[in-house]
């Protein structure tokens, strides 16, 4: 085959313990001159990986190598953006640059393809699920890499998209200082992914029908198909923390062995099934430390106002209600909605009374706690679209207070964001 580039090639790997690597000598390139194809064949060695491609062009002013950007390399097909199973064989990355760099021509050896492999227990910061085909998960190096870009309908409606929080080893403070929600430190030990998104009802909807859930129904919330043209990208609300886990006797965070133990038969449990992901809940520690996306200020953009970032109708001389998913300002990591629109359901049993002693992955109380609904409320984080007054808002950063509500209560204020390890399996 002949090409209108001439590549050259380089790999890496990241990992914590470098296991899995594609060397460079294994790299080989081509190019269909007539079909604009190229085609990248490589050896995984080590261990299974998650292999990303990186396109680079020659800087020759700098003396370096720069990507071309994500967004140029985003069709893509075969053993790429996914898990790859450790081989002698060779795997094949096909790359259309006709689709998505056509002005991007180079002289001869100015550009270069960078094979990269992710350890299964340190895998990229982005990662996207398929909600109507099983066991069909992506992973991007960049933002810019995904597809259409993710605010597009088909991100919040067919599929996922999981932001890794980086929390391993930091240190943080948690709270408002006030004597509801003191400060405390609060160390996370692990990173994580968190849904970009608030569960919409089209992906409540995709993931209902296509792991055959048969409890509740496909379309549970208020604002639903009947009353709003725009009801595919609200939130999903009237479900509660049964419907999503299960029975708390059988499934009790936190102490159920292993400790992420889920009803098989409810929409977790379902949704593990159908996809081979380990969803669930975030604690309140790490729904709080995804909110404040490295802010210390009331709201997560930085600043004391909430109407960037937040959605509170009744404050904005608005319809009291739902509205659809990422339209305000997100913070910096990426998370929408993490103010106002809906609650969203915790992990956590609610407490009157909040630890304010430092904590390593906190998981909160053992049990419900007295003047708390009869021992039976767990935590919602975010507050509402039902809020009227400043006074009222519970959804800033810094608030590390619980908002309690009934887990056997099915109301249009409660909806979720998907939790889940950051790990490739």
């Amino acid at each position: 085959m002949k090409g209108i580039f001439t590549f050259s090639v380089a790999a890496m790997a990241v990992s914590a313990f470098a296991t899995p690597h594609v060397d460079s000598d294994t790299v080989d390139v081509s190019q269909d001159q007539e079909r604009h194809l190229v085609e990248i064949t490589y050896v995984l060695s080590g261990e299974p990986a998650v292999v990303t491609l990186d396109i680079q062009t020659n800087n020759a002013a700098l003396g370096s190598w720069e990507s071309i950007g994500g967004e140029h390399i985003t069709h893509l097909a075969g053993d790429v953006n996914r898990l790859v199973s450790e081989s002698a064989e060779r795997k094949t990355i096909w790359w259309r640059p006709d689709k998505d760099w056509p002005e991007g021509l180079v002289s001869a050896g100015g550009v270069r393809a960078v094979v990269q492999a992710w350890a299964t227990n340190a895998p990229p910061d982005w990662m996207v699920v398929d909600l109507l085909r099983t066991n069909s998960v992506r992973w991007y190096a960049t933002e810019e890499s995904i597809p259409l870009g993710t605010s597009n309908f088909l991100y919040k409606s067919e599929k996922l998209v999981m932001r890794k929080v980086p929390a391993a080893g930091v240190i943080w403070k948690m709270g408002r200082g006030t004597t509801a929600a003191p400060y405390h430190r609060v160390t996370l030990t692990e990173d994580y992914y968190l849904a970009i998104y608030e569960t919409t009802q089209e992906q409540w909807r995709n993931a209902y029908n296509a792991a055959a859930m048969s409890f509740l129904n496909d379309s549970p919330s208020y604002y639903g198909r009947s009353s709003r043209d725009d009801w595919k990208t609200r939130p999903v609300e009237r479900v509660n923390y049964l419907h999503l886990r299960g029975d708390r006797e059988s499934y009790d965070w936190p102490n159920t062995t292993p400790l992420h133990d889920v009803d098989p038969n409810r929409f977790l449990g379902k949704l593990r099934t159908f996809t081979g992901i380990d969803f669930d809940l975030p604690t309140d520690a790490q729904w709080e430390y995804a909110c404040r996306a490295g802010t210390s200020s009331e709201f997560n953009d930085g600043s004391g106002s909430w109407r960037e970032v937040a959605w509170f109708p009744a404050m904005m001389g608005l319809d009291v209600e739902t509205y659809c998913v990422g339209l305000k300002k997100r913070n910096n990591w990426g998370f929408y909605d993490m103010h106002g629109n809906v609650d969203e359901w915790c992990l956590d049993w609610y407490t009157d009374k909040p630890d304010d002693s430092d904590a390593t992955n906190p998981k909160g109380p053992e049990s419900g706690s007295e003047g708390n609904a009869a021992k039976t409320a767990r935590c919602l984080r975010g507050a509402d679209w039902t809020v009227a007054s400043e006074g009222g808002i519970l959804a800033r950063g810094a608030n590390g207070g619980r908002y309690r509500a009934s887990q056997g209560e099915t109301r249009q204020e409660h909806g979720f964001r998907l939790w889940c390890p950051a790990v490739a399996k």
